[in-house]
């Protein structure tokens, strides 16, 4: 049972995340991060049961990273303020086993970077990769150096630059027309407003996404609260300005007079039908963020060789549900099952670089044929691909103009079961039972019994079995 060297790029949350899950399946593991940073910076981000049950197999201490639990979701009038939507998500944990909850992103990313160096990773700064072969399991940094890895994983984030190597399509980014301000806000400030702590957050009210949309001008208010409930963060959906279409990168700084001249526009477009508390609660803010939002059409396979791309890299997607840091932690606990020496996750036993016979794998002493790296990722790409086409399209769509027609059309490419109603809203009862029943653990282990039992993939029927939650 041999352990594999296993080179992963990038050191964000599906890069630490998968780093957790193998070195906890016994192999071992070094991250090359271009940065020569490794916290994480941005703003806040939420985390769904279908992850946080992975989360917590790992071992993460939520309170000490500063949980915030997502208790509600209230959708306001953007007029009267009066709640047009409420839902309740106290029901969470009793309901899909865990809970749904935030935290800043700073936080959670010290918390995986330092769950990842507690059990040996190596994480290297500076070594940004430029080159890569995925059937070798060879790549190159910019620094000139070669590295042969027996696997590697793409965690390189929305931007990654290896589509072409794993699928032969670049698969280009394409920018929408649609940016973002963002911000984080003190909760002692806004439980100071007057005004907005009457009428926005008041003490009766529980902890939770509070949201508004102004139809006529095409903006859209969210916020929640982070860090133990002490930070609002704030995202301002709104038509990109010229001045903001090259600005890409996630910490792009802008101006607060810019997003309040957003609410200002929006309440004279609409003759005073866009009340002007959006407006007090923008201007609290020190600072402002913008970025222009993009997509990347769904990769046709995730896996090539030795070669895997997870998380942003593989799938990114809208926040229209929260599920772009769910899926990239439901990719680290598949790989950690399948790969895994025994003990922790599951019995299994992988081929290293150079052993005779690994491509079509090989015989143990007891007689039993040991899988390939190869074989595995195929393994891999069979039920995570589907599932993270599906979530990506479902989180995208509404930014389609005919949204039923092309998500309808990929989608029934991948899973042929029910789906939401797509106009539902986003956190809503049905949405959660779609999304959130999912365990990651218990769909990895029935592919690989599956594989062992019949010697082939397992089939469509079987991987849309428990693929989503509605029935």
């Amino acid at each position: 049972m041999q352990v594999l060297d296993i080179g992963i790029v990038g050191a964000g949350i599906a890069g630490l995340g998968s780093s957790i899950a193998l070195r906890r399946s016994g192999h071992a593991v070094t991250i090359f991060e271009k940065s020569q940073f490794k916290n994480e910076v941005g703003a806040a981000i939420t985390f769904t049961p279908n992850s946080n049950r992975v989360l917590h197999h790992w071992g993460l201490d939520f309170p000490a990273l500063g949980e915030t639990l997502k208790l509600q979701a209230r959708s306001l009038n953007a007029e009267t303020l009066e709640c047009e939507e409420r839902m309740d998500l106290t029901g969470a944990k009793e309901k899909y086993g865990d809970v749904l909850n935030g935290f800043h992103r700073v936080d959670i990313h010290r918390g995986l970077r330092e769950k990842a160096e507690e059990l040996g990773v190596k994480i290297l700064l500076g070594k940004e990769v430029v080159d890569l072969d995925c059937e070798a399991g060879t790549f190159t940094t910019k620094d000139g150096e070669t590295i042969t890895k027996d696997l590697i994983i793409l965690a390189d984030g929305f931007n990654c630059k290896f589509h072409a190597h794993l699928t032969g399509n670049p698969n280009p980014i394409s920018r929408i027309p649609r940016s973002l301000y963002r911000t984080l806000i003190p909760m002692s400030r806004i439980h100071a407003h007057p005004t907005l702590s009457t009428l926005l957050f008041p003490p009766s009210e529980p902890s939770g996404f509070v949201n508004t949309t102004s139809a006529p001008t095409g903006l859209l208010l969210v916020t929640y609260p982070c860090r133990s409930d002490s930070i609002l963060n704030l995202a301002l959906f709104h038509a990109t300005h010229a001045d903001e279409a090259g600005k890409s990168d996630w910490n792009s700084p802008s101006r607060v007079e810019d997003a309040v001249a957003e609410c200002e526009r929006a309440e004279r477009e609409t003759s005073g039908k866009f009340h002007g508390v959006w407006k007090e609660l923008v201007g609290c803010a020190d600072h402002m963020k913008v970025y222009t939002l993009g997509w990347r059409e769904p990769l046709a396979r995730m896996v090539r060789g030795r070669c895997v791309v997870v998380g942003d890299a593989a799938h990114p997607m809208m926040p229209t549900h929260a599920q772009g840091a769910a899926m990239a932690v439901e990719d680290a606990a598949a790989l950690g099952v399948l790969f895994a020496r025994g003990g922790k996750e599951e019995e299994v036993v992988v081929n290293g670089v150079g052993k005779e016979g690994e491509e079509n794998g090989e015989e143990k002493k007891d007689g039993k044929r040991e899988e390939s790296v190869e074989e595995m990722l195929e393994l891999y790409n069979s039920f995570r691909l589907p599932r993270a086409v599906v979530t990506q399209m479902m989180s995208n769509g509404m930014f389609y103009w005919d949204s039923v027609k092309v998500i309808e059309g990929t989608i029934r490419r991948y899973y042929g079961g029910r789906l939401p109603d797509q106009e539902t809203a986003w956190f809503s009862e049905e949405i959660q039972d779609f999304f959130y029943h999912y365990d990651v653990f218990a769909e990895a282990r029935k592919m690989l019994s599956w594989k062992r039992k019949e010697g082939s993939l397992p089939p469509r029927e079987i991987i849309e079995e428990d693929m989503f939650g509605l029935k």
